[in-house]
């Protein structure tokens, strides 16, 4: 295959451009000199290789407006051999901030011929076939009978599109043709590896939406939608355009038999409504037959819900097979901006200060690894597997703080933080929003997990006005298994947290040492205050040996006017107390008498404690370290003191109880009746709290809290 070199500046297509004696073709090598600007304006969709070098001492800038000179489209493709890297100490300019990669144009057109007869011809005759190209997809929408159908278009002859199947429905002449999206810039790999590695300056601008403002990535739907539709109704105008490929959710633990994947036939600004192609499908159990919506104030509503996200974006760079990194960044602050990467990564060693913006990630593994020190900024991004993988964004341990707002993740783990701020991000059918942590502490806030961990094994962190849905548990502090040795000393803080998964949050699991963990499950359901429990010692649990055994004893802690907890301790060390507030709104001139049970399957150690405690004078706020023994307890109203206390028999493979009083108040008081647990490791516990007396004495929406 022959080489080039180009001998000036100019378009790619020009064979001025490189000598005067052609231009390059498929399987040969391209070098740009120190000096020279070579704008590609050319389409690679025919090439079988790919080039096979492109070293860039020069610039190669990519046009934002006009046609490519090789069939006169507004898109352009660049095709590279597989694991043949883009290299050199240039220039590589895709748009700028003022002038970025376009939207990707439409190519849409009417029927200009009816069809009477369904399943009768394969000829679709249009106004106009300008732009349209063998071998893509087509779409046929009627609004006026609702029918639409899918074809691929095998030749074109003049206003006629020859598809490879017969039009299956009828249509009129106001049937709208509709071409499927081609990204304005596509660079691919034809094969599995091969990476965009340049040292000199580097600028990827592609169009990025800007509305609606607080997160223009993604949306809810604001009515509900059955499987077979194909209209779906937006809580927040998206500008979608024909064309468009979007992800659609649903609120359960699998994808749809569609990869959660459809493409925008028509949008209506003014209504929010957009057609789609293929209808709405079951998931691939087949159970889910309904995608939810409601008009909501708030993203984070407390409803169960689908959203609606983003997919396409005009720049496209992709490994025809799956395959690890596109693109290798080892300089600093690059922004990259409206970029989908399919089956490729963005990989950061030795660098820092980057900005990913508008961009989607797909069936890429570990969409952005970053090892240098310094911040990574993520904002609005789609972040999607056909499979579970690894995170998305990864700065794993001793990496970089990740700083990531309005981000949407369907079927994949989103964000591996070392510190820094994850803010009004989504993730639904995920593994988790947050994955691991290094040894950084990381800022949840105003996020959403919909059959997905909203945090699993983090390393510390507070967690803020969060929702979770479905599944659980909602936050995993560590999992069985898993070894972080260096994750000892930090404090978790939980605020605003609303969940209506059968576990919300389970604690320490994994094998470290938990002896100065801590964490603080502060403001359950937004209700400030409202301190459900502490967890340094043990997790939440289902197990069923503990549920059977529990029942079969008393079956106490199922009673309609018992709250209840099941929990395993960890007991690493006996310093170590797991313990369950339950908050208490005291009506006036009412003392209200308790009662705890606590069931363990073996006594393993387990003891108990019963407390009345006044939320502002906290005892274990004010005199208590964790990993030191709990203090000795002294009855009294001032700070560091509880109201009162008493202790409970060891369990053992029996019920054990313990009553006691709060005191009388002539005003409105709220009160916390805490049972705090230790004991060695593995012992399950249940713990049921008696409110049969609480009828007249507490307000009854106070009353139940659900873990």
């Amino acid at each position: 295959m022959a080489s080039w070199t180009a001998a000036q500046s100019g378009n790619w297509s020009t064979a001025a451009t490189w000598g005067g004696s052609g231009i390059p073709a498929d399987g040969d090598s391209v070098t740009i000199p120190s000096g020279i600007t070579v704008t590609f304006d050319a389409d690679h969709s025919a090439f079988t290789s790919g080039l096979a070098g492109l070293t860039l001492n020069g610039t190669l800038a990519f046009p934002t407006s006009g046609n490519n000179a090789t069939n006169s489209c507004p898109w352009f493709l660049l095709a590279m051999a597989s694991a043949v890297n883009i290299t050199g100490s240039g220039n590589l300019t895709i748009g700028s901030s003022s002038t970025p990669i376009p939207k990707p144009a439409v190519v849409q057109t009417t029927l200009s011929t009816a069809i009477t007869t369904g399943n009768s011809t394969p000829n679709v005759v249009v106004t106009s076939a300008t732009n349209f190209v063998a071998g893509k997809k087509i779409y046929l929408y009627d609004s006026t009978n609702g029918h639409i159908d899918s074809l691929t278009i095998s030749s074109i002859s003049l206003n006629t599109i020859v598809c490879t199947a017969n039009v299956q429905k009828t249509y009129t002449t106001s049937a709208i043709v509709l071409q499927q999206q081609m990204p304005s810039l596509t660079i691919k790999w034809i094969g599995s590896t091969g990476v965009i590695n340049v040292t000199g300056t580097v600028s990827c601008y592609g169009w990025i939406p800007t509305t609606p403002a607080a997160h223009p990535d993604y949306t809810t739907l604001s009515a509900n939608a059955a499987n077979g539709s194909n209209v779906v109704t937006l809580n927040d105008d998206m500008g979608f355009q024909a064309g468009d490929q979007i992800m659609i959710s649903a609120q359960c633990e699998n994808l749809d038999t569609n990869s959660n994947q459809y493409t925008v036939v028509k949008y209506t600004s003014a209504t929010k409504t957009a057609i789609i192609f293929p209808a709405l499908a079951a998931d691939t159990n087949g159970s889910y037959t309904t995608r939810y919506g409601a008009a909501l104030n708030s993203i984070t509503d407390f409803s169960a819900i689908d959203y609606v996200a983003r997919y396409s974006r005009p720049i496209y760079i992709t490994h025809t097979v799956g395959g690890g990194s596109g693109w290798t960044l080892d300089y600093n602050n690059v922004v990259v901006n409206g970029t989908l990467f399919y089956r490729t990564a963005v990989t950061s060693y030795n660098s820092s200060g980057h900005i990913v913006k508008g961009c989607t990630f797909d069936d890429g593994g570990q969409g952005i690894t970053q090892s240098a020190a310094g911040a990574q900024q993520v904002f609005d991004c789609t972040m999607f597997c056909k499979a579970l993988q690894t995170p998305v964004i990864n700065s794993a341990e001793g990496g970089v703080l990740i700083i990531a707002i309005g981000c949407f993740g369907l079927n994949t783990a989103m964000f591996r933080p070392n510190g820094g701020n994850i803010v009004n991000c989504i993730a639904t059918v995920c593994s988790a929003l947050t994955w691991s942590s290094g040894v950084g502490v990381a800022k949840i806030v105003n996020c959403v997990a919909s059959y997905s961990y909203l945090a699993a094994c983090l390393d510390g962190g507070i967690i803020s006005n969060c929702y979770t849905n479905g599944g659980g548990p909602s936050i995993d502090l560590g999992a069985a298994g898993t070894t972080f040795p260096s994750r000892s000393a930090t404090i978790m803080e939980i605020y605003g947290f609303k969940s209506n998964a059968m576990l919300p949050i389970r604690g320490h699991a994994m094998p470290c040492n938990p002896v100065n963990r801590i964490t603080r499950f502060l403001d359950r359901d937004n209700v400030v205050g409202k301190r459900e429990f502490y967890c340094s010692g043990g997790w939440g649990t289902t197990d069923p040996t503990l549920i059977a055994a529990a029942t079969n004893n008393t079956g106490k802690i199922w009673g309609a006017n018992y709250e209840t907890m099941m929990f395993q301790i960890d007991g690493v060390n006996t310093n170590t107390p797991l313990w369950w507030d339950t908050l208490l709104h005291l009506n006036p001139n009412n003392a209200l008498s308790l009662t705890a049970y606590i069931y363990a399957l073996t006594n393993s150690g387990v003891s108990a404690q019963l407390w009345i405690i006044d939320p502002k004078n906290d005892p274990l706020d004010f005199n208590w370290q964790t990993g030191s023994p709990l203090p000795t307890m002294t009855v009294g109203t001032a700070p560091g003191q509880v109201l009162a206390s008493a202790a409970m028999a060891a369990p053992n493979s029996a019920w054990q109880s313990v009553s006691i009083a709060t005191p009388s108040y002539t005003t409105f008081k709220d009160l916390l009746c805490r049972v705090i647990v230790t004991g060695t490791k593995a012992a399950m516990c249940c713990v049921g709290l008696d409110l049969i007396d609480a009828a007249t004495s507490i307000q009854p929406h106070k009353r139940k809290i659900i873990l």
